[in-house]
């Protein structure tokens, strides 16, 4: 928890809900934040449900789970703020797609699992960044709050992506079933309750 602490000011009441104050010009810097939050959305969820289709290895398939989960959420969140700010955010076909993506769309064999690692690793750490940086310097405050509320669950969608060839060896499972124990926890994050505000959860990234 102190980790938390140290990314942003202390949640105050106003951040549990999501709706936007009335007649706040938002900035070109909290535009273009929804805006890249948005396009991260579209190609982690292309890459995590490709992933989950063509892999049997239980620890991708957890990983994937999670950041699906994650990303539904915040998902949900930013279209209600973009709505009441009057924001169009991006769609699927008008999204570029960087190089690591692609590497990863054409990978085959031995490489699909290597280059998804690589893509998640850096993206969703790249995320995490802008969500924390957000929750203390965005002007809108409820930009503020929105990032506030996700920066740390996308922190534990980056830490679930790490070491994951380095995992044992893969256990057969069909895609979109995990095993339970770990995984169980992963799939609670809160869907109103401010993530900063709660006590610290057991880490999804717990032990394997």
């Amino acid at each position: 928890m102190a980790a938390w602490s140290a990314w942003a000011a202390p949640v105050q009441p106003h951040h549990l809900s999501a709706r936007p104050i009335e007649s706040v010009t938002v900035t070109k810097s909290d535009r273009a934040f929804l805006s890249d939050v948005a396009a991260e959305i579209i190609l982690q969820t292309i890459a995590a449900n490709r992933l989950m289709e063509f892999t049997d290895n239980e620890y991708f398939v957890e990983s994937a789970q999670f950041t699906l989960k994650t990303l539904r959420e915040i998902q949900a969140d930013l279209d209600e703020l973009a709505n009441a700010r009057r924001i169009a955010l991006p769609v699927e076909g008008s999204v570029e797609k960087p190089g690591d993506f692609e590497r990863f769309m054409n990978s085959r064999n031995g490489a699909f699992q290597r280059e998804y690692e690589r893509y998640a690793q850096r993206n969703t750490g790249r995320l995490a960044e802008r969500f924390r940086s957000e929750s203390k310097d965005a002007d809108d405050p409820e930009v503020r709050a929105f990032a506030m509320r996700h920066a740390r669950w996308v922190e534990l969608a980056h830490r679930e992506t790490k070491g994951l060839i380095s995992t044992p060896a893969v256990v057969a499972v069909k895609p979109g079933k995990v095993a339970s124990g770990r995984v169980a926890a992963i799939f609670e994050p809160p869907t109103s309750v401010p993530l900063a505000a709660a006590g610290s959860p057991a880490s999804p990234g717990g032990s394997r």
